[in-house]
């Protein structure tokens, strides 16, 4: 038996809500269950699940997790909540790391660096070593990271999480959107109808549509009036406009 096979029942039991991902799942199951932190940046566009992971390893190790989304938290807001839990957070979710400033991921980059924080408080710098915490991020672009600080790649092991083939977003449509309360007759018209009307494999955009749509002429109603109603681009003035 390889590692992989005997590996497999832990990754179905703390992913068993995702579907297919079996590499992804393997490295990250890895990665939690290794001797030391082992820091995993997951890259690919949205709407590939890269969230679900993060919010199935929050589910899974409850009260040992902090969990950050960087489009909605500050960096000092991530900050203290991390020195406030430092004795009992075992690993740190960062959502769309890429959008943190960079002064928190130089945060980060100590961490993972050197288990280590500094922070000021009452106008005295506190630095708190030995913190034994895994970072496990996703973003959607590494670019602004690579240009400002590539050193935080070289803490992290980065993985690509490609879009979903055709068949795969089929596949995974079915697996949510039964979840949802729908069967998988309904599943499967919502994820065929949003391909074929709006050229979207949004598994977002498809749970919304399936909370709201039960029938097929119910799917066909929701996903016309999201045509008519779409915001409209307005083109940004340049300087010289």
């Amino acid at each position: 038996m390889n590692l992989f096979s005997k590996l497999t029942g832990h990754t179905q039991d703390l992913f068993s809500e995702i579907e297919g991902r079996f590499p992804e799942k393997s490295l990250l199951n890895m990665a939690l269950h290794a001797s030391g932190p082992v820091h995993v940046l997951m890259v690919g566009p949205p709407a590939g699940g890269k969230t679900s992971f993060l919010k199935s390893i929050e589910k899974k190790y409850k009260g040992e997790v902090l969990y950050f989304n960087f489009t909605r938290t500050s960096g000092a807001g991530a900050q203290n909540d991390i020195i406030r839990n430092r004795k009992t957070v075992k690993i740190i979710l960062a959502d769309e790391i890429a959008d943190a400033d960079k002064t928190t991921r130089a945060m980060f980059l100590d961490l993972m660096e050197n288990g280590r924080i500094t922070f000021t408080l009452k106008n005295e710098k506190v630095d708190v070593t030995g913190l034994n915490i895994w970072v496990i991020a996703t973003c959607n672009d590494i670019t602004r990271i690579k240009r400002n600080q590539p050193q935080f790649l070289d803490r992290m092991q980065v993985i690509s999480v490609k879009s979903y083939t055709e068949e795969e977003y089929y596949r995974v449509a079915k697996f949510r959107l039964t979840k949802e309360g729908v069967t998988a007759e309904i599943a499967k018209y919502i994820a065929e109808s949003m391909y074929k009307m709006h050229n979207s494999r949004d598994l977002r955009e498809c749970v919304r549509v399936a909370k709201m749509a039960k029938t097929e002429h119910d799917v066909d109603e929701v996903i016309r009036n999201l045509g008519k109603l779409a915001p409209i681009e307005t083109k940004k003035k340049g300087p010289a406009e």
